[in-house]
């Protein structure tokens, strides 16, 4: 017996349980009454415990709990007492007080050979709430989706009655959905006998799989064409149908349209005197206008599919359908020649072009294609191709001679160029010439009078005079781009330094000087000293731009130049170095501008300027594989930039200066001189005899090359490169056979074929005449030094 003496653990455990527990013995009386029960009835232990279960159910409903309980004490059952059925069956309340929604089972216990009943109460309101909400959340959106859907939605009973419509039937019938509840379905019909048969028939379990096409009749008494899809479904014992109806009148009319165009197309297609053709979205072709029937003489329906392709020429039929495969595919027209054999057996050229028709989504849906005969047109164009050969025999001559004449205005107009710079060139070269002349035949006296200790000084200025000369020539060469250069890698930054205090100290107080040198700038490849050159020569103009005073600012950076920038400076897309100098004085005019790279051409004074500089300048640089553009507004400046293509390879060595080191030879040193002049060759052989060098001289390129096949010793080879017979490049490629090791230091005034890059190999130098003795043995011993360890044999 399960009472107050039981152990305090099962109290524990009777009164800590979630759910409501008694227990009743045979004569229904409450032995137990836990915890979560008296909670639940405001009723105590104490107080429940002793009473009769019955007295705790006041409703109707409840008997059924008792009934319950006296089954289980008699027959030993076991039930299940839900919300569901028996909404109230005690008078519970949760913790809030609100009515506790719950379920009771009932069941027997056997203990100590006496049965009692164990009654379970389960609190199950928050459950039933949730599934509550989530039913009316569902039910609200099927409201949702119906009250919104633009079909018609009925629902009808087994009589054909309507028991449900959507707002849209008030749009479709001209009804307010209240007004058709409870009237006929079929009143909406034109055809009420076959709408009855068809829902009888659904309603006995038949099922419509394809909609069905009606006329309803409008509450104004208009018609309309609707689309119908019947369902029959089961709400507790009764059988109910869902009628859905589409609205279908612009889907008639558009049909009635396409079976007009399409009526349309076909009497056009046989009023036509060319072949037409239709084909599906697969390629097989499913129409022919009587045109093709005629032609071929086929009969109707026989080149459907692929069966036309009998009718194509065996040598195009691979074309042909390769062709019209590769149109399908990407959608794009077709089109193609190829001859089509006529009912007489004789094939034609035609034309065949195809287009597709698209429908929704760009889908396409047909294809349209036309043959046209152009076999005529091919007999014309042969023709017409004989006349054209002998025209363009004419025409070629004709353009042979203009070509011709062209080139000789152009030689023309060259010579006049040459005609002006010799007047200019002439007239500078006198007063060098006179100086030299000049201060020679000064010495000349002086030393026949034994007049020695002032002849310096006309010394000093027949070398200048020279040297002038020398400046000159170079810089007509840079602007014909045939002076020689002595390309290397060149660090810019670092050039620009160097310049940078010349020019500090040079441009005067009134002239401020700005450097902005670029971060990491690359490395170029060209002749240091003619670059060095160029930025002189732009700063000085810049100075003599700013009379008055003003700013000049050098920088340097790094440019990535796209197609579009590049095309703009004739160049290539890619990686170049840019110089700019830029400066604030009086800028240039159109006119000047357009003239500035001219030669002899200057806006200063007479005795101010030659007119080279900028002309030297853009010869250096487009032979430098570069590019120099001005950016100028008169009255506010100009800027000069020079872009150089950027050099990926490492800085060399040799740009180091050494020449101020013993020029002296090492032990038994030879140099092989070859010189066609022999003042030149004596000056040379003098000079490294002087140093004590072993000097082998030949006037030509035979007698040197027998000297380099034989054994002889040659550490160097120095050779003028414009020897006759064999010229000094072909003389060291020559010589390189049998001594691949060679040095070679070229000496040239003037050499076309010796300013571009690959015009020197590995271990060839080049120096340009005129050159000092210093120059020339500092050279030399460069090169010899750094071929130590390869001997030439």
């Amino acid at each position: 017996m399960f009472d107050a003496r039981q152990s305090d653990l099962y109290c524990i455990l009777f009164d800590n349980v979630d759910i409501g527990v008694a227990l009743l013995d045979r004569n229904h009386c409450v032995v137990g009454w836990n915890a979560w029960l008296a909670s639940a009835t405001a009723i105590s232990a104490e107080a429940a415990v002793g009473r009769q279960f019955e007295e705790f159910l006041p409703h109707a409903s409840s008997k059924q709990i008792a009934l319950a309980v006296a089954a289980s004490l008699e027959s030993g059952t076991s039930r299940l007492l839900t919300h569901s059925l028996h909404p109230a069956l005690l008078p519970l309340k949760t913790d809030l007080g609100q009515e506790m929604i719950h379920d009771v089972t009932v069941c027997p216990v056997d203990g100590g050979g006496v049965r009692y009943c164990l009654v379970q109460v389960f609190d199950v309101t928050v459950a039933v709430k949730r599934e509550r909400l989530l039913r009316d959340r569902q039910n609200a959106r099927y409201d949702a989706v119906v009250d919104s859907a633009p079909d018609v939605i009925l629902t009808v009973d087994d009589e054909g009655a309507i028991q449900f419509a959507n707002p849209a039937a008030d749009r479709q019938f001209g009804y307010p959905p209240k007004e058709l509840v409870g009237r006929s379905a079929a009143l909406l019909f034109e055809d009420r006998a076959a709408w009855n048969e068809t829902l009888h028939a659904v309603i006995g379990g038949d099922v419509v799989r394809q909609p069905v096409e009606v006329i309803v009749r409008r509450k104004d008494g208009s018609s309309s064409y609707l689309e119908v899809s019947l369902s029959r479904w089961r709400s507790q014992s009764r059988v109910l149908i869902t009628a859905i109806l589409r609205d279908v009148n612009e889907r008639r009319i558009a049909q009635e349209i396409l079976r007009t165009s399409e009526a349309q197309f076909r009497a056009l297609a046989q009023a036509m005197p060319n072949h037409v053709w239709t084909a599906l979205p697969d390629g097989q072709l499913d129409w022919f206008n009587d045109r093709v029937y005629e032609y071929s003489g086929m009969k109707p329906g026989t080149l459907d599919g692929e069966r036309w392709i009998s009718l194509v020429h065996p040598e195009e039929l691979s074309t042909v359908t390769e062709l019209w495969r590769a149109a399908l595919k990407s959608g794009t027209p077709y089109e193609a020649q190829f001859r089509i054999r006529s009912v007489a057996g004789i094939y034609r050229w035609h034309l065949s072009r195809a287009f597709p028709m698209r429908g929704p989504h760009d889908v396409i849906i047909r294809w349209v294609g036309s043959n046209t005969d152009v076999e005529d047109q091919k007999i014309a164009a042969r023709a017409l191709a004989d006349v054209n050969a002998t025209l363009e025999q004419r025409v070629s001559e004709r353009t042979r001679q203009l070509m011709e004449a062209e080139e000789a205005l152009r030689q023309s107009q060259k010579m006049e160029a040459v005609g002006q710079l010799t007047g200019g060139i002439a007239h500078d070269f006198n007063n060098l010439l006179q100086g030299i002349l000049g201060a020679l035949d000064f010495i000349k006296r002086r030393i026949a009078e034994g007049r020695i200790g002032d002849i310096d000084r006309f010394l000093n200025g027949a070398l200048d005079s020279a040297n002038r000369a020398a400046t000159l020539t170079h810089r007509l060469l840079a602007f014909s781009r045939r002076q020689p250069v002595d390309p290397r890698p060149v660090e810019i930054n670092r050039l620009v330094g160097t310049v940078e205090e010349l020019l500090r100290r040079s441009l005067g107080e009134n002239v401020n000087l700005s450097v902005t040198a670029g971060e990491e700038v690359w490395l170029v490849r060209c002749d240091s000293n003619q670059l060095e050159n160029a930025l002189l020569n732009l700063a000085i103009n810049a100075r003599d731009a700013m009379p008055d005073g003003g700013t000049m600012t050098i920088d340097t950076a790094n440019k990535v130049l796209d197609a579009n920038e590049a095309r703009q400076r004739d160049l290539s897309a890619g990686e170049y170095v840019c110089l700019r100098v830029i400066d604030t004085g009086v800028g240039m005019t159109p006119s000047v501008k357009a003239r500035a790279f001219d030669p002899f051409y200057t806006t200063k004074p007479i005795g101010k300027g030659t007119g080279l500089g900028l002309s030297m300048i853009y010869g250096f640089v487009r032979q430098s594989e570069g590019s120099v553009t001005i950016d100028s507004e008169f009255g506010k400046g100009t800027s000069v930039e020079i872009c150089l293509p950027r050099y990926k390879g490492n800085v060399d060595d040799a740009l180091v200066d050494e020449s101020l080191g013993d020029n002296r030879a090492g032990a038994h040193e030879v140099v092989l001189i070859v010189e066609d002049q022999a003042v030149v060759r004596l000056l040379m052989v003098e000079a490294l005899n002087d140093l004590g060098y072993q000097v082998l001289e030949t006037a030509g390129s035979e007698a040197a090359l027998r000297i380099l096949q034989s054994s002889q010793r040659v550490d160097l080879l120095v050779s003028d490169i414009g020897l006759p017979g064999l010229n000094g490049r072909q003389l060291a490629d020559a010589a390189r056979v049998k001594r691949p090791d060679l040095k070679v230091l070229l000496v040239t005034g003037y050499a076309e074929n010796a300013t571009g890059r690959s015009f020197l190999e590995p271990g060839m130098e080049i120096v340009i005449k005129p050159f000092t003795i210093d120059a020339l043995v500092s050279k030399i011993r460069d090169m010899i030094l750094s071929g130590r360890g390869k001997k030439s044999l």
